[in-house]
This record gives structure tokens, sequence and C-alpha cells, in this order.
């Protein structure tokens, strides 16, 4: 059986794979040798040093604390940014050494816990900036990891799927997830003998989508989270043999938020009352606003979150980018030009696009949920409707999308 699509997601960041002890450092990598680099041209410093593995780095601050062992779980902050010094990833984990991968490894092997160190590595255009916080003593397997208690239930009813055993630790509020939702949930892992493999608990954790798609990948972790609501703490033991590994996992699951905004939208084409805007688009104002619309060359400040219209799969968000688009009122926009000129700061909407008024490069229909925020004006002046940001603002339901 294939992994697990849950677990694939996880390694993306922290990294499932065994690596082999970290390789001692080299002896020209004395850290006090080599210090900051210039923020403004991001380019390696002629005193940067070089690991075992190849990679150039230097320290931006020195730590005072223990250098991480092979089998610690550590607490990092962790920053990847362009050649430019733009952050385009950010967050804060806790993770097993054993298990990250094996150029986050090596670089923690050669802090102390305090330090900050720079690192340009697997990719070309991007610099790692890693904060080792901590060494993780929070993480503790629980006591029942070695092997499911009597009242675990089984999971039936997959097929392939024989073994694994789950159960509700603390049960959570209203109602259980359903299919089209989104939800943020977070992960804790251990192998059957204690030893910690992951977490995001650290972090804000992952976002996952209760559709069609997932049923199939990740059948496991679709069927129990359709059993959870929100707040809701599962306990999740799974055989080996599902893994693809040598090992028994155990795994807590946390359902930590239902994000309404992301659900899949009730209608996946345009209802009829929905108002005809241009060829191929329609368009619906799920509220009411004072303001002006928008008009040619002001900007819109807009998060955008769009689906596919045949599907209902989530193919674009600005909300899990995590920071909301600048939108131009300009001709090239195409069908958008149309569309922004009925819509003014403050509203929220949802917008129906064929795929023959979208560049062919697009290729499908969309589903668009938007809420426009600011405007800019030719000059510069920001008419603010709204402080909410994509970090500061809870993430309430919007209006009936």
């Amino acid at each position: 059986m294939r992994k697990l699509l849950f677990v694939l997601l996880m390694c993306q960041f922290a990294g499932c794979a065994s690596v082999p002890e970290p390789q001692p450092e080299s002896p020209a990598s004395d850290a006090s040798a080599a210090s900051a680099p210039d923020d403004q041209t991001m380019m390696i410093p002629d005193n940067a040093l070089k690991s075992a593995g190849g990679y150039a780095y230097v320290f931006l601050k020195q730590g005072t604390g223990v250098k991480p062992k092979h089998t610690d779980a550590v607490k990092v902050h962790l920053r990847v940014l362009n050649l430019e010094g733009t952050v385009v990833d950010e967050d804060t984990a806790s993770l097993a050494m054993a298990h990250s991968t094996p150029f986050i490894e090596e670089m923690l092997a050669l802090m102390d816990v305090g330090s900050s160190i720079r690192v340009w590595g697997e990719s070309k255009d991007r610099i790692w900036d890693i904060d080792l916080l901590e060494i993780d003593q929070s993480f503790q397997a629980p006591p029942d990891a070695a092997a499911p208690p009597e009242d675990a239930l089984k999971l039936e009813g997959i097929d392939g799927v024989e073994g694994v055993r789950w159960r509700i630790v603390e049960p959570g509020h209203g109602d259980n997830a359903v299919s089209g939702q989104a939800l943020r949930i977070q992960a804790s892992r251990w192998k059957s003998d204690g030893e910690i493999l992951e977490s995001n608990r650290a972090s804000q954790g992952m976002v996952v989508f209760l559709n069609e798609q997932n049923a199939q990948l990740d059948p496991i972790h679709y069927a129990i989270l359709h059993q959870m609501n929100e707040g809701a703490h599962a306990r999740i033991w799974i055989p080996a043999a599902l893994l693809e590994s040598d090992f028994d996992m155990v795994e807590d699951l946390w359902f930590a938020q239902h994000l309404a905004r992301l659900d899949t939208p009730k209608d996946l084409t345009a209802p009829e009352d929905a108002q005809h805007i241009a060829e191929g688009a329609s368009l619906r104002l799920l509220n009411e606003s004072a303001e002006s619309v928008l008009v040619p060359s002001e900007i819109a400040e807009i998060e955008l979150n769009c689906w596919n219209g045949a599907t209902g799969e989530l193919v674009d968000s600005s909300y899990l980018r995590g920071r909301h688009e600048q939108m131009e009122i300009k001709p090239e926009l195409g069908v958008w030009f149309d569309i922004m000129q009925h819509i003014a700061p403050g509203h929220e909407f949802m917008a129906w696009i064929k795929a023959t008024a979208l560049p062919e490069s697009v290729g499908m229909d969309l589903v668009c949920y938007g809420h426009v925020f600011n405007r800019i004006t030719e000059s510069g002046t920001n008419h603010s409707h709204s402080d909410a940001s994509p970090d500061s603002r809870p993430d309430d339901q919007p209006k009936d999308k």
C-alpha cells in the first residue's frame, strides 16, 4: 500500500526518512571565524564556513547551550528567504534529529542551543535561517504508545487497511467534520517504543481538505477526521505494514480549527440569482458596503480563494499564503477587470468564471470567494475599510457562500 498522503505532507517540512549519524564538524569550521553577512546582498560572504555536506553557512548568533544529539528532539524556528532577502516561508516546529532531513540535521549538529545560523544549501535561490530554540523535552510518548488499550476502536470498512486502532482522548465541541470542509490539524508521532518521530504542535499545524482526492490517498485520516469535532484529540495506532516502514507508529491528532472560508462552495456553478457581469462571468455580493465601487487605476487589497468549478478542489488561496493580494484594476486583468468594478472595499463576494473567459493556461472553470479590505488610489492614499490581516483576524466563517 502506498504511503499515506498525510505522512507525506508532514514529511515535506520535517522529513521522515532515517538519516545517518551526523558527520563531525570540518576542522576549518570555527564558528567564531564567520560573521553575519550583509542582509542587503544575501550573497555568500568570503568568510563563510563550509559544512561536511558542502553547505556554506555563517552564524548570526552564538548560543551558549548544549549541542543536540542524534537521539534528541529539538524545537526550531525556520525561515526560508529568497536572494532579495524576502521571507518566503516560516515556521516553528519540534522535530526529531534522527528523523529530520540530512540537510537540517547536519546544520543543527553544528549549533548550540540559542544559536542562529544562515545556510546557503539545497536550492540555489533559497537561503535558510535556522534558530535552535531548545532541546524539546515536552513531547513524551503517551503511556499506551506500545499497544492500543482494550477500548481502542478498530478502523473498519476500508479496503486494504487492516490493524489500525484509534480512540478519542479528548472530545471537542460542535458537529463532526463532514466532506467538503477544510480543517487545520496538528499531529505528534512516535515509534511504538516511545522514540519521537515528529510534531507540528509548536506551529499552526497544517490544512487538510476532506475531499474525494484525500479520501483515496489517505483513507485512514479521512475516516477518523469524520469522527472528530473541532477541538477533539484522537490517538491512532498504525502498523508498520501500512507505513512501509520497519516500526509501528502511534500518532496524536488534534482537530484544531474548522476553516470555513476554505470549504468547498455549495454552488460550483452560478446560481440563478447571480448577477451576469460579462461573457462567462457571474457575481454574487454576500454583504453590503458603504464604500463606492473600485475604478480603473485603483489597487484593491483582497483575499481571494478559488476552487476548480468541476471538482471543488481548492486551486489557489491568498489566505493560505498568509497575505492579501494587491490587484490593480486595469484591462490586462481580463474578466477580472469587469468583475472588480462591481465591488467595493468591505464587500465579500462569490464569482463564477467559465474557462472560456480565462487565459488558456488556467484550463478550468473557477469559483472564487473574495473579500476586499482596502483600496489604494493613484495618489497612494490607502483608504482602509478594515485593519484585519491574514495573521491577525480570526478564522471566522465568511458570509454564506
